[in-house]
């Protein structure tokens, strides 16, 4: 696997860049939250992308039962050692239906904390919840985004929109032959397997 730094994956989708090194894969986290920034910095080789709802920095996710956010001094100290950090808009909101101007001020105003912050930041978003539509997709163009996540299952490539890029997620519950399979198929986990995982933990007792 080949992880692909921002500014490669930005260039790729612009069509600057022809092709990409077979298996590139995008190691993703949205919200923020400090565990997974702890966790990823760990692994800051991969180039993880980590989104984060700006407004939240340092403080709680209140969308999330109030979970630890990491403050901008975590998030610099892991974007130096090679995490790509993005914005997640200021209060993680959800996108479609906001009226213009505050689905301006959650995009643009995001955007322009992210790279006070972090000035060789990439200008990348992920939509809350995934949530857009074309509006939002337009707005986000409009105010310097280069690409945007959804959380539609499945593979980019050579023609995917850039502000549509699809992802695939990693459950809490999934074992090695779940993790190989996303990461090589861009696809969730079969429905038959997955539920047959989930009866197996509920016959042991474990909680997914």
């Amino acid at each position: 696997m080949h992880s692909v730094p921002a500014e490669e994956l930005i260039a790729f989708h612009a069509g600057a860049t022809e092709t990409l090194p077979r298996r590139t894969i995008v190691l993703a986290a949205d919200d923020g939250f400090r565990d997974a920034v702890v966790a990823l910095g760990r692994h800051a080789d991969l180039r993880p992308y980590l989104f984060v709802p700006t407004a939240a920095a340092g403080g709680s996710a209140t969308w999330m039962g109030g979970g630890a956010i990491a403050s901008w001094d975590e998030l610099v100290a892991v974007a130096a050692r090679g995490a790509e950090i993005g914005s997640h808009t200021r209060t993680h909101a959800s996108l479609p239906g906001l009226d213009l101007e505050p689905l301006v001020d959650e995009l643009e105003s995001s955007l322009r904390e992210v790279r006070a912050r972090i000035p060789r930041a990439s200008a990348m978003l992920a939509y809350p919840h995934g949530r857009n539509d074309e509006t939002v997709r337009r707005v986000a163009n409009e105010v310097g985004y280069q690409i945007a996540f959804s959380t539609d299952p499945g593979r980019n490539g050579a023609g995917t929109d850039p502000y549509r890029l699809r992802r695939v997620e990693l459950k809490d519950w999934d074992g090695p032959v779940a993790v190989a399979w996303k990461a090589l198929t861009g696809e969730s986990f079969p429905w038959a397997l997955e539920r047959w995982k989930l009866r197996l933990l509920a016959w042991r007792g474990q909680r997914p």
